[in-house]
């Protein structure tokens, strides 16, 4: 995979502490909006690639992991297929919001010590 369609940790720094705290503590409403690093322009991509609300979105992350990924390479799919329906701005934010959310309600889905930590 080339490294723009690789998931970096480091490019989450545009992610506020307070907007992830409130991500994570709030129940999925189903509302793009919601998710952080996801803007009007984005909602608009995801709805003309049939991603309509927040529970579509996780569906879709959640297609990308199998049984011999581990998370580098899981995060690397989803981070890839938000860049081919056109997500740019805040990707890598959008990925690690979906993930970490995720992760709230199926623990151990995501392993940081299998972050490439040259990405960091």
């Amino acid at each position: 995979m080339a490294p723009k369609d690789k998931f970096n940790i480091g490019a989450t720094s545009a992610l506020k502490d307070s907007t992830m705290a409130q991500w994570l503590a709030s129940p999925i409403s189903g509302d793009l909006k919601d998710v952080p690093g996801i803007g009007p322009a984005g909602i608009e991509k995801f709805k003309a690639n049939g991603i309509q609300n927040t529970y579509q979105l996780i569906g879709q992350f959640l297609l990308y992991k199998g049984d011999d990924l581990n998370t580098q390479d899981h995060l690397d799919l989803f981070y890839k297929w938000l860049a081919d329906i056109g997500i740019s701005a805040h990707r890598a934010g959008v990925v690690w919001s979906v993930a970490e959310k995720v992760s709230t309600f199926l623990p151990g889905l995501i392993n940081k010590d299998d972050l490439d930590p040259s990405d960091s």
